[in-house]
């Protein structure tokens, strides 16, 4: 039992999700130990339900419970607040993955665009200036899905979007305090949303529960984002605060060519690439030499699938 929840409301789901019944109560015990006699029963009963159904443990840092305060019903309510962390675990357990790497740029980072596509990412990890507790400490986020096929596909995020996602939360107090964090949720929800990587349906469900629960903790409201242009021409030298990076157009075509799942799909972004003024030279041929090697990747995949 935790904290008066009846082990029913538990232990099939943890039994799904292949975690011991015992090692799931003691660390939903001590997490909510302090919301007991605070919280209402029935929302700390519904958020080890949550966790449960999930598959995700505090002791494990994949999620905590978050008071929020009805002041309309005069209550305290807990929820299961996933963490990025949580997340990916989440999303590892699609069959298709092996890995999903989030990362932070800062903007003392250098980082490149590999003519093969690679992103490479360099900092210092004993840096002890290398603080991220504000928008002003990044220039934008990354994810690095790696498949069980040997296939990488990026997906990047810039300060000012995600900055964007925070104006949508009205509860800004969690921002404050898990800057970095918050960071990493965005860039993950986003990639969710966009539908960068094919996830199987009882997954994508557990990750919308997640975004649905954020959305009530953050008290989210897209109607309070301020629309403004982001110009993202990052040079890739760290230094350009003006530009949040990785973003702009060779970032994005990258992106875009990495997402391509047909060879008429690619076919029209190259052509969109050749017509765009605002790719430079070089940086064009890097992308179609990476058009190329996906355009090889996906007539790879359709022999698999379709062998003679």
């Amino acid at each position: 039992m935790i904290c008066g929840v009846d082990k029913s409301v538990y232990q099939r789901a943890c039994e799904s999700n292949g975690i011991p019944v015992e090692l799931f109560e003691a660390s939903w015990s001590s997490a909510l130990q302090q919301y007991a006699g605070v919280a209402t029963q029935d929302s700390i009963a519904r958020c080890v339900s949550d966790a449960a159904v999930l598959g995700v443990l505090p002791s494990l840092q994949q999620a905590l419970p978050v008071p929020r305060r009805d002041k309309t019903r005069g209550i305290t309510e807990v929820q299961c607040f996933v963490t990025a962390r949580g997340m990916m675990a989440i999303m590892s357990r699609s069959e298709q993955l092996i890995d999903i790497d989030v990362q932070l740029v800062h903007v003392k980072d250098s980082y490149e665009l590999k003519e093969d596509g690679v992103f490479v990412h360099r900092y210092d990890p004993f840096d002890p200036e290398r603080e991220i507790v504000g928008n002003k400490d990044i220039k934008g986020a990354y994810i690095k899905f790696l498949f069980r096929n040997g296939h990488v596909k990026y997906h990047f995020l810039s300060v000012s979007r995600i900055e964007k996602a925070r104006q949508c939360a009205r509860r800004d107090e969690i921002w404050n305090q898990w800057y970095r964090e918050m960071c990493m949720k965005t860039i993950i929800r986003d990639a969710f949303a966009r539908g960068v990587v094919p996830i199987e349906p009882v997954i994508a469900t557990a990750i919308q529960r997640v975004i649905d629960v954020d959305d009530i903790v953050l008290d989210n409201s897209p109607d309070r984002v301020t629309i403004g242009i982001d110009n993202g021409n990052g040079n890739g030298n760290g230094n350009d605060h003006q530009a949040p990076a990785p973003a702009g157009p060779v970032a994005e075509y990258s992106q875009m060519i990495n997402d391509a799942s047909t060879i008429m799909e690619l076919n029209r972004i190259v052509i969109q690439l050749n017509r765009d003024p605002n790719v430079r030279k070089e940086a064009r041929q890097r992308l179609n030499k990476l058009a190329e090697e996906r355009r090889r990747q996906i007539a790879e995949v359709a022999q698999d699938e379709n062998p003679v």
